[in-house]
């Protein structure tokens, strides 16, 4: 071992100590319950609890084990075969059909942009709206899961839905640090000899010196959202018909290394004298625990031996409980939640569950469910709504191999009192066989039997795509004319498809909008000051957004996920794309003002995003007059990002020259940056007064020339009004004297 656990236990030392701050009476355990839990031994009860719960879903987990078998098995067959040259293929029928509808539902929840749409619950909470989309979407995408974002966790989740029927997330914080030797720069103060450049003579003068030396250091490796998929046998959940919130108890298993749960002593959060005696107890192996089988049995197939390897670092079974209990002696229950070590029955922790997440008051596990069963806990997935009829098509497919073989190779008779020995005789081109009397041996015609298997096969796959409704569009098959011999038949055939696909897709984004609401109550609660993230612009370029402080956040939101799986198939996303464009593009409708530039610019703009065109910024650029202004301190940022800013008449120029102002006046604030940032942002700021200065010169000379006009219209208004009658400019009567 890499490690050695119970050697470290007596003489470790904290070595985060200074540098890690008291976590909040949040994060600690309330220290009446955690005394009130440990005196009636309640770990002991949860450790029972969980056994009693999979002795009852034990039947499941077997169930599980052999649906499973019918998608995961590729090497041997599933079934006996009758004899030993009987055919006993396996068609992978469930598995191509579960595939297409892990493509389908995956690329429906991922393929959007954004991933969510955030609508505010109150009026004044709406302009926070479009910041929070994009800190929702960055999240997803980047930051959650230490920088990988949830693409993985969400491919597997929907694989879990549509195989298993049940698919689970887990939505925590994750924090971790580490503690490294690193080369670190400092400042020390030395002596230096300069030339007094009056007297010439040498003189001693105090100055510092830049030196590298290695030096401890604490570093923060993860501090961002954790979405991660749970397995359903490491999720028992009692009472509530299967409703996570409203169930009586949900309890997870957990695997942790000695380092996570020192970890988590150094950051208060478990009990150190808890966490010595499990170490002390020794570790747990993956393999030995009940609801593990369907775990073995996946990792077999793939060829490896055993969940537990003798190099891996050893594991301790934790098991995180969230109960419903009277600790307030009230005949009320409270939600609490605990960590238990099951084969000692410590508490390693104890907590009410408002205190993890105040601001949902929920327990952090959102279900899918495929298919529900009414009354039961966990859904029915496809592998076994299709189970019996898989098995039928492997039958009927090794049954027309059979009959094939049977009719290639045949088998024969021959007279007994005839001097053929009964053996196996090789046919080839060309070969003689020495017969005395060929009418003896006598091979029966058993005639083309596969016609029977072939119907009940073509009929089985018909059942299937009724039930399932994935036919042979949905898996890119051009099959029989029908229907699809012109446009508006593949249309009206598509429609009838997502129709179908869309009830589940709506059972899909109810927990996925539970996990979103979950996934912001923690960026409201825990979510770093001054965090920056990236977003993509109007214009196709990446920009950074700042949340300073989580005030910028409050408020209550919906997050709504689009329930149509049509946006999932992306020849319709196109054509409806393109049929917006076409729209939008009727001189009639310029002309009249009911499609501005700006509706012009989204339409192509979509089309291109249907398309797969992430940077439409070198296609398209927004109207002018629909160009985004920045803030002074936007602009400062986007300039300090090494982002070309094209200074406009549109910005807040004044409120710019200003915000850098102030910056160089104040040796604080100048101090956060290096030398060529500051360069950077006073040439910036020199190009500002510039422009600035350029408008002011133009508006005074716009202002000359309004007023010279001015001027001279009052000037010919006068003389007009002056002249008498018959002098210039008198219409009314001709001068006298003029010639007529």
């Amino acid at each position: 071992m890499i490690n050695k656990d119970r050697a470290i236990v007596e003489k470790r030392k904290n070595t985060f100590k200074d540098e890690i701050k008291d976590p909040s009476l949040v994060e600690k355990s309330p220290k009446k319950l955690f005394k009130m839990l440990e005196e009636e031994n309640f770990g002991e009860e949860i450790q029972q609890l969980w056994s009693q719960g999979n002795s009852d879903r034990s039947m499941w987990m077997t169930r599980q084990q052999a649906f499973l078998d019918e998608y995961d098995e590729f090497l041997d067959p599933i079934i006996e075969a009758p004899a030993s040259w009987a055919a006993d293929l396996h068609l992978p029928v469930s598995f191509t059909i579960a595939k297409t509808f892990h493509a389908r539902f995956y690329a429906a929840v991922m393929g959007q942009e954004p991933i969510c749409n955030v609508k505010a619950r109150t009026a004044a909470n709406e302009e926070r709206t479009q910041m929070i989309q994009d800190l929702m979407s960055y999240t997803m995408k980047s930051w959650a899961n230490d920088y990988n974002g949830i693409e993985e966790e969400m491919d597997a989740f929907v694989w879990n839905w549509v195989v298993r029927g049940t698919a689970i997330f887990k939505t925590s914080w994750d924090k971790r640090v580490s503690r490294i030797v690193d080369a670190v720069k400092k400042q020390v103060p030395v002596l230096q000899y300069v030339t007094n450049p009056e007297t010439g003579a040498e003189e001693v003068v105090e100055g510092v010196q830049e030196v590298e030396t290695e030096e401890e250091v604490t570093i923060t490796d993860c501090d961002a959202p954790k979405i991660k998929r749970v397995a359903p046998e490491d999720l028992l959940v009692i009472g509530g018909d299967g409703d996570i919130d409203s169930a009586d108890a949900v309890i997870e298993q957990l695997f942790m290394n000695a380092s996570d749960l020192w970890s988590l002593v150094d950051q208060g959060i478990f009990d150190e004298d808890a966490v010595k005696e499990i170490i002390e107890a020794g570790n747990n192996n993956k393999s030995g625990q009940v609801n593990n089988g369907i775990k073995t049995q996946q990792i077999e197939k793939s060829g490896e031996t055993n969940l537990d390897k003798s190099y891996d670092l050893d594991q301790y079974r934790i098991l995180e409980a969230y109960v419903r209990k009277d600790v307030f002696e009230s005949g009320i229950n409270s939600d609490i939640v605990v960590w238990v070590h099951p084969d000692s029955g410590r508490i390693l922790r104890a907590t009410f569950l408002h205190r993890i997440n105040k601001k949902t008051k929920k327990r952090p596990y959102q279900k899918a469910d495929f298919y529900k069963r009414e009354g039961q806990v966990y859904g029915i997935g496809l592998i076994e709504l299709t189970y019996s009829l898989c098995k039928e098509i492997d039958a009927l497919n090794n049954m027309a191999m059979d009959f094939g073989l049977l009719s290639s190779l045949p088998f024969g008779y021959y007279r007994a009192t005839s001097n053929i020995s009964q053996e196996s005789i090789p046919i080839e081109p060309g070969s003689l066989i020495p017969v005395d009397d060929p009418s003896a041996i006598l091979f029966p015609n058993l005639g083309a039997r596969q016609v029977f298997p072939m119907q009940q096969l073509q009929f089985l796959y018909q059942m299937i795509e009724r039930l399932t409704g994935i036919n042979d569009l949905n898996l890119g098959v051009i099959g029989a004319q029908g229907a699809t011999r012109t446009a508006s038949g593949v249309q009206a055939l598509m429609s009838e498809s997502n129709s179908n696909l869309d009830i589940f897709l709506r059972r899909l984004n109810r927990p996925l909008k539970k996990m979103f609401k979950y996934v912001f109550a923690m960026l409201q609660e825990k979510m770093p000051p001054g965090f920056e993230f990236r977003l993509l612009g109007d214009d196709g370029k990446q920009y950074f957004k700042q949340v300073k402080s989580r005030e910028e956040i409050a408020g209550d939101y919906d997050f709504d996920l689009e329930p149509n799986s049509a946006n999932s198939n992306q020849g319709i996303r196109q054509q409806v794309a393109m049929t917006v464009m076409q729209l939008t593009s009727n001189p009639l409708d310029i002309q009249l003002g009911i499609i501005t530039p700006l509706q012009r610019y989204e339409s192509l703009k979509n089309y291109l995003v249907s398309m797969g065109v992430r940077d439409f910024g070198r296609y398209l650029q927004k109207p002018p007059q629909q160009m985004r202004v920045y803030t002074p301190e936007e602009l400062a940022n986007r300039i300090l990002a090494g982002i070309d800013v094209q200074l406009t008449p549109e910005q807040d120029l004044g409120g710019f020259i200003n915000y850098v102002t102030e910056i160089m006046d104040d040796d604080e604030k100048l101090g956060q940056f290096n030398q060529d940032q500051a360069i950077v942002l006073v040439k910036k700021m020199q190009e500002a007064i510039q422009m600035q200065q350029a408008l002011q010169q133009m508006a005074g000379q716009q202002a000359n020339a309004n007023q010279m006009r001015s001027n001279a219209a009052q000037s010919a208004n006068q003389t007009l009004q002056s002249s008498a009658p018959g002098e210039v400019g008198n219409v009314g009567q001709p001068t006298e004297g003029m010639p007529q």
